[in-house]
């Protein structure tokens, strides 16, 4: 009976893990960035920070969800999961894409991608928050 309160403690630790980068990643290198860099460096920085934090998020999460399945809380295992993959929808909506050849005098502007980054990011924060919550309850 005591492992079982032992995984979903690990599965609360690791939905901690991400909850914490993705926060890191959203809300402390943006702010940091953008006042001490030009915008187009803090820019490309903080698509970079979020680039490089939202797999250690995805993985954290998915192994949480692996945990709390094992450790027979159910709520947090899906929600968990669900972080995992809004956490990996968040490296592809970063990626680098193939630029399309566009039109004279049309900008290529790079802004939207890393807004919504940033919402996805603070949204799934929020929801891993929440399962580590449940995992740590055992629900």
């Amino acid at each position: 009976m005591d492992w079982i309160v032992t995984l979903n403690a690990v599965a609360s630790g690791f939905a901690g893990v991400a909850a914490g980068a993705s926060y890191v990643g959203a809300v402390v290198a943006p702010n940091a960035q953008f006042d001490e860099l030009d915008y187009s460096r803090a820019d490309k920085q903080t698509r970079e920070v979020l680039r490089r934090t939202s797999p250690v998020a995805a993985i954290a999460c998915a192994l949480a969800a692996v945990l709390a399945a094992l450790g027979q809380a159910p709520g947090g295992a899906v929600i968990c999961a669900i972080s995992a993959f809004g956490f990996a929808l968040n490296m592809w909506t970063l990626s680098p894409k193939k630029e399309r050849p566009l039109p004279p005098g049309v900008r290529n502007r790079h802004k939207t991608r890393r807004i919504a980054a940033v919402y996805l990011t603070l949204m799934f924060c929020m929801t891993t928050i929440t399962a580590a919550v449940l995992c740590g309850l055992g629900i």
